[in-house]
């Protein structure tokens, strides 16, 4: 019995140098002969791969420019006034500080809030800007039509 145990104690130091041994010599080589890589601290640019059927045209910008929008600059009292017909079941009201478009970075936005509203129905949204808790700055605002479900469309 006490062979057993020291021949399974064998086998498991045993088995335990092999797997150091062979991450050491995978750490080293990183799994490749010596000498296969050139190692450099210059930054290399590297163009990026083409996806089969991917097209190689700008994005197309959607949407009105941001500089159509009514803007305010914080701090500031008051309320922004925003009327609007609702187009769905919801609309969403968004502010977004002026510099970033919402076209290219839709999570920039400062303020997003929806509610509920009736298709042709007019909706005049208020808004205190102590509401809104961002630095001070310039930012613009407006309103979106959104369905039940998806993402908002339709910025005025």
């Amino acid at each position: 019995m006490a062979n057993l145990q020291s021949h399974k104690r064998r086998i498991l130091i045993l088995i335990t140098l092999l797997v150091i041994g062979g991450l050491y010599w995978f750490n080293r080589y990183g799994g490749t002969a010596p000498g296969k890589y050139l190692e450099s601290l210059t930054p290399v640019s590297v163009p990026a791969p083409v996806i089969a059927g991917q097209s190689t045209r700008p994005l197309q910008v959607v949407g009105p420019n941001p500089a159509t929008f009514k803007t305010f600059t914080l701090p500031a009292e008051g309320e922004l006034v925003h009327e609007i017909t609702c187009g769905d079941v919801l609309y969403t009201f968004l502010v977004y500080p002026v510099g970033d478009d919402y076209r290219y970075t839709p999570r920039a936005a400062v303020y997003n809030s929806a509610a509920g509203c009736k298709k042709d129905e007019k909706v005049v949204i208020k808004l205190s800007a102590a509401a809104i808790s961002a630095p001070p700055g310039d930012y613009y605002y407006f309103a979106a039509d959104q369905g039940s479900s998806g993402a908002w469309y339709n910025p005025r």
